[in-house]
């Protein structure tokens, strides 16, 4: 159950990883427009034109909760052998707890890719895309549950470590959409795979996981408001080769869905204000694990003076599940609740054009149940105030815009303004020693 609980505590904030502009202002980009969203829903591709993009890698240093065996037990556990006979047998069983380490300070999820629009005439235009070594939702997902479910397993797993559920490689996104008159359509797809072959104990192994998604977005202008929607289908398969003996796990493919939608409705109230209802169904499911969360809420847009100042407020409802399996018999883990996300991001040019200061909050309340073997806890629940994580209350950051072609966004740290960054003040803060946590930068064709 231990290591259920954390699991899921991982995969709710990597559905919210962000990038740098995101990431430091409010932490989640649902109620205003960045270029990261044509990777949700390629039709954007459309409004954004064309250029390349890129993060040159994450740094941070921000605790990070690993599973442990915290203490082993022996249990006596009674067999009837051929002869009908009682065999009393110790089996060791373990007890799962947390321990909190320092996450390494290479930078990580260096990625890029280009994006361009190509008018054919007057009403229609088309577009594409491509990325590559990017980590979407469906490989982060993958990633945060693999290592936890080959632990649950070694039981079953007479194999080398992390060669059942292996890392995935070649990430790549392509997008492909057309204009025609106000209304931008687009189809995206992502592929990461890995097949695995290998000899152990003179034994041949193998095992072959593919993480696909299809997804379909639109974009349509109404007057001076816009309208928005995508879908996206993503399958995660998974076989192996292994010989029955020495792992009892079938091949699966296990299918996840999210829809979404959100309009920018202009008005003249305040000098501009925009605001923005939004809607989202997302589903993710992994061998025995499903992932759901329902949303929506309103936020509001408003245009500064070389800025943008916005802010949201977000209903949701979650419910996460672990069913027993033939290779996992712990209990069946259900965990639910509801709560609210306020956020808030101000960007804003300060003495230069070319110097952009970003700062954003995020705030999440609310009531989470879990259930498990007939035993029930129910709590208050709410983001951390300040780990280092991308899902904690407050985002500091800056941009560097030269003439509107060249951006480079930078996360920075948080305790920045409070220690003197060229001595060992930064060390003993959440993200460590690092003054810059993130940089991400787009150019302009």
């Amino acid at each position: 159950m231990y290591s259920f609980l954390i699991t899921l505590a991982v995969v709710t904030s990597i559905l919210y990883a962000t990038e740098s502009r995101i990431e430091s202002m409010g932490k989640r980009d649902i109620f205003f427009r960045d270029d990261m969203q044509v990777f949700k829903n390629p039709a954007t591709i459309g409004i954004f034109g064309n250029f390349v993009m890129g993060t040159m890698g994450f740094v941070n240093d921000a605790i990070d909760t690993s599973i442990v065996p915290e203490r082993s037990f022996d249990s006596a556990m009674v067999f009837v052998d051929s002869d009908n006979d009682s065999v009393s047998v110790s089996v060791p069983y373990t007890v799962y707890d947390t321990v909190y380490g320092k996450r390494t300070d290479v930078p990580t999820n260096q990625w890029f890719g280009v994006v361009y629009n190509y008018q054919l005439s007057k009403t229609l235009g088309v577009f594409g895309g491509a990325a590559f070594n990017r980590d979407n939702e469906l490989d982060l997902f993958y990633d945060s549950l693999r290592t936890v479910i080959q632990t649950e397993c070694l039981t079953k797993l007479a194999l080398p470590e992390k060669t059942a559920f292996p890392e995935v490689r070649g990430k790549m996104d392509l997008m492909l959409g057309a204009a025609l008159q106000g209304l931008n359509v687009g189809i995206g797809f992502s592929k990461a795979s890995q097949d695995l072959k290998f000899i152990y104990d003179s034994t041949e192994y193998g095992s072959d996981v593919s993480l696909t998604s299809l997804s379909l977005g639109m974009e349509t202008q109404a007057g001076t408001h816009s309208i928005e929607a995508y879908a996206r289908l993503s399958m995660i398969s998974y076989s192996n080769s292994t010989p029955d003996s020495a792992i009892d796990m079938p091949a699966t493919t296990d299918n996840s869905l999210e829809i979404g939608a959100r309009g920018f409705i202009k008005t003249n109230l305040k000098g501009g204000i925009v605001f923005v209802p939004a809607l989202t169904i997302a589903k993710n499911a992994l061998f025995n694990r499903t992932y759901s969360r329902y949303s929506g809420g309103v936020g509001m847009n408003l245009r500064l003076d070389g800025g943008l100042f916005w802010a949201g407020l977000e209903g949701e409802y979650f419910i996460n599940t672990k069913d027993s399996t033939s290779y996992d018999s712990a209990a069946n883990v259900e965990r639910s609740g509801y709560g609210a996300h306020f956020n808030f991001g101000i960007e804003k040019s300060l003495i230069w054009k070319w110097l952009i200061v970003r700062v954003g909050g995020s705030k999440y309340i609310g009531i989470r149940t879990t259930k498990s073997a007939g035993n029930s806890l129910r709590e208050w629940v709410e983001n951390t105030a300040d780990d280092g994580s991308s899902d904690d209350v407050l985002g500091f950051g800056i941009g560097l815009n030269y003439q509107s072609r060249l951006r480079f966004d930078i996360t920075l740290n948080e305790a920045l303004p409070y220690f003197n960054p060229f001595s060992n003040g930064l060390q003993n803060s959440t993200n460590g020693a690092h003054m810059v946590l993130r940089i991400s930068s787009t150019f302009s064709l």
